[in-house]
């Protein structure tokens, strides 16, 4: 693993025997849980966020997975935006159907991503809604 760190920001870098998913929003880069920033993982039922875990893992396997961590946490997860040879994990989860933009925290950033029909199969939680 590499890490870079300067002020609150922190770069995490790691080749595919150090990265795993936990969830459909969560990597686990040599121990350390990344919750995804600005998206959201199925809630609504048990298949459908293993479904979005099975997604993520194609998405960087064979990869080399890098995330910017911010100094805020959700729980005892840290919050970054990763890259799987440089492709924006979670553009890539939300653009397959496999996840929501979380709005709250992104912006809308990858409401446009979303494929027809993905709000009313993926519900998202009230967290996630500005």
């Amino acid at each position: 693993m590499i890490v870079f760190a300067t002020g609150f920001a922190l770069l995490l870098a790691a080749s595919q025997g150090e990265v795993y998913v936990a969830r459909g929003d969560t990597l686990v880069i040599s121990g350390t849980p990344i919750r995804l920033h600005g998206i959201e993982r199925p809630q609504n039922s048990r298949k459908e966020a293993e479904t979005a875990r099975q997604q993520m893992q194609r998405i960087i396997e064979g990869s080399f997975v890098t995330c910017g961590i911010s100094d805020k946490r959700i729980g005892h997860q840290r919050i970054g935006t990763c890259t799987a040879n440089g492709e924006d994990i979670a553009a890539a989860m939300v653009a397959s159907g496999h996840a929501l933009d979380c709005e709250r925290f992104s912006e809308g950033r990858y409401r446009a991503l979303e494929p027809k029909g993905a709000r009313s199969r993926l519900v998202p939680s009230q967290q996630c809604e500005k």
